[in-house]
């Protein structure tokens, strides 16, 4: 079987929540340079996140992350499996190591914001999460939304 049907029977499984076969077709990819090609490294991610098995989908971030150093999305994934795994600290520290290179996109600005948020530094939350809606306002809803913002909420 080629990897592209594999793939595609993985994320069909992961779609239908049968979470352990679309690992297990993954596994049964044979060792060698396609056992972990970055599509195959994002089927485990997407396959371990919607299953929250935290600790195995950050893993698999965590090397795209070093793949792709330039790579927003794969950083922000990185950054939600640590807020999952109650690594908030090592969350913030995830994303000062990148601040250079993302420090304008409303994305990082909101998520540092969520991680302040949730270690009750509801002061700078309150700054980052507007400094990141005044760039995009998408960002108004998902602070509504997300719970980890109710301490900036009572804080009103």
């Amino acid at each position: 079987m080629n990897l592209r049907t594999r793939l595609s029977r993985s994320e069909g499984y992961r779609l239908l929540g049968m979470y352990d076969e679309s690992i297990l077709i993954l596994e049964d990819i044979p060792p060698g340079k396609e056992r972990w090609d970055s599509l195959v490294v994002e089927a485990r991610y997407n396959t371990y996140r919607d299953a929250e098995v935290w600790e195995l989908a950050n893993a698999m971030s965590g090397l795209m992350c070093r793949r792709h150093p330039s790579s927003l999305k794969w950083r922000m994934n990185y950054v939600d499996g640590m807020i999952k795994l109650g690594e908030t600290k090592e969350a913030i520290e995830a994303l000062e190591e990148v601040k250079d290179r993302f420090a304008n996109f409303a994305e990082y600005i909101f998520k540092l914001g969520k991680c302040q948020a949730i270690l009750g530094n509801v002061e700078e939350a309150k700054k980052l999460v507007k400094r990141a809606i005044k760039k995009d306002a998408k960002y108004k809803l998902e602070f509504v939304e997300d719970s980890a913002f109710d301490g900036v909420w009572e804080s009103f």
